[in-house]
C-alpha cells in the first residue's frame, strides 16, 4: 500500500494566507485609525481675524470687491456682491449669506424690504460661488479656511456700516452664520436658517470618517459642460452642479463649530437658530444639537425657531421665483426675527 502523503505546497499557502490577513488587517486598521481617528475642521480662530473697519474704510473695501468682482470675467454680473446703503453709518446693518452653490441675487427681494425699511444691507459673494456656467472653476476647489475667512471679512466690513450686525444666513450661509455666532462677539444677532452643517444622509458619529474618506477622493463635479435653461432653471442664479468637496469645506467649518460649542460659549449678543421641519435637505439632528449646545452655555442668548412642516416650506425659502415657493409666509417670520416688528 503506497503512503499519502500531503503536498509541500499546501503549509506554504497556509503561510502565505496568514501573512495575506495580518496584512490585510493592519491595511483595515491603519485605513480606519485614518477615517475615524484623523482630526477634522478647522483651527479655532484666535481672534486675530478681528480687524473692525471705519465707514471709510469699509466703503473703500467693498467697492475694491465690487471692482475686482466686475473685472473678471468668470463672474456673473448678477452674482456680485451687494451693499445697499443710505450714504452714512446707519444704527443698524444686516448682513445677508447666501447658501452654498447660489449667490447673492438670492437675497435680492429680501434686501430690497429690509433697505427700504431704513436698514443698511450687505450681502456678499462667498468664494468661488456666482462664476458663469462655461467658465467656472469647480466648487471642489473651495478650501475650509476660505469659508471660514469670508465669515470673518464679511463682519469686520459689517461693523464699519452699522452700530448693530444683525446677520441671516441661509444653508450654506446658514453655517457661516453658525460660525459667525460661535466666534464673533461684534454680531449683535445671528439667524441661521437651515444651517448646512450637513446633509441628513450621514449620521452624526460618522461624519468625520466621511469627510476624511472624500478628502481620498479625486474632484467630484457633476458640471454639465454646457448647461441649457432647463438645467439652469434649478439654480437661476447660482452653478448648475454641486462638488462633494465643496460641500465637504462646509461641513468640516460646522464640525469646528460644533466641537467649540460644547467647550464655550458663542461670542455673539444673540442667537435664534431658525429649523424647517419640512426641510430634507440638510442634517435638522445636527442642527438641533448644535442649537442645544448654545443653549446649555447661553441659555439667555440662544433660542430655536422651529418653521412647523405643515407650512410647506422649500430648504431655499427665499429665492422668490423657484417653483413651490412661499416667500408670503417665510419672508415675514425672517422680518420679525431680524427686526423684532
Amino acid at each position: 500500500m503506497s503512503e499519502l502523503t500531503s503536498s509541500p505546497a499546501a503549509p506554504s499557502r497556509r503561510l502565505w494566507l496568514k501573512r495575506f490577513l495580518i496584512v490585510l488587517g493592519v491595511a483595515l486598521g491603519l485605513a480606519a485609525g485614518y477615517l475615524f481617528l484623523k482630526p477634522v475642521g478647522i483651527a479655532v480662530p484666535d481672534g486675530s481675524a478681528v480687524q473692525p473697519m471705519s465707514w471709510s474704510e469699509t466703503t473703500a473695501a467693498v467697492a475694491d470687491i465690487q471692482a475686482r468682482e466686475a473685472a473678471d470675467p468668470t463672474i456673473q454680473a448678477d452674482c456680485r456682491t451687494r451693499l445697499l446703503d443710505h450714504g452714512e453709518r446707519t444704527e443698524k446693518v444686516i448682513v445677508l449669506l447666501h447658501g452654498y452653490t447660489n449667490c447673492p441675487k438670492q437675497d435680492d427681494e429680501l434686501a430690497g424690504e429690509l433697505f427700504d425699511l431704513g436698514y443698511t444691507v450687505y450681502v456678499p459673494r462667498a468664494p468661488h460661488h456666482g462664476q458663469v456656467p462655461e467658465r467656472r472653476d469647480p466648487l471642489g476647489s473651495l478650501k475650509a479656511e476660505e469659508v471660514a475667512a469670508y465669515g470673518d471679512q464679511t463682519m469686520n466690513i459689517a461693523s464699519g456700516l452699522g452700530d448693530e450686525v444683525n446677520v441671516l444666513g441661509l444653508s450654506g450661509g446658514g453655517l457661516v452664520a453658525s460660525y459667525i455666532a460661535q466666534y464673533r462677539a461684534d454680531a449683535d444677532l445671528v439667524v441661521p436658517v437651515a444651517a448646512f452643517l450637513a446633509p441628513p444622509s450621514i449620521p452624526a458619529p460618522l461624519t468625520g470618517a466621511a469627510l476624511n474618506a472624500i478628502e481620498l477622493l479625486p474632484p467630484i463635479d457633476n458640471r454639465d459642460p454646457a448647461p441649457d435653461e432647463a438645467v439652469r432653471g434649478a439654480f437661476p442664479h447660482g452653478a448648475s452642479d454641486t462638488s462633494i468637496q465643496g460641500a465637504a469645506a462646509y461641513i468640516r467649518v460646522g464640525q469646528t463649530v460644533l466641537r467649540s460649542a460644547s467647550e464655550m460659549a458663542p461670542k455673539a449678543g444673540r442667537i435664534v437658530t431658525v429649523i424647517n421641519d419640512a426641510d430634507t435637505t440638510v442634517s435638522n439632528a445636527m442642527i438641533d444639537d448644535l442649537a442645544g449646545r448654545w443653549r446649555a452655555t447661553a441659555p439667555d442668548r440662544a433660542q430655536v425657531r422651529r418653521l412647523d412642516a405643515s407650512l410647506g416650506l422649500l430648504h431655499d425659502l427665499i429665492t422668490p421665483d423657484r417653483e413651490g415657493q412661499k416667500v408670503d409666509v417665510a419672508y415675514p417670520m425672517l422680518l420679525d426675527i431680524l427686526t423684532g416688528s
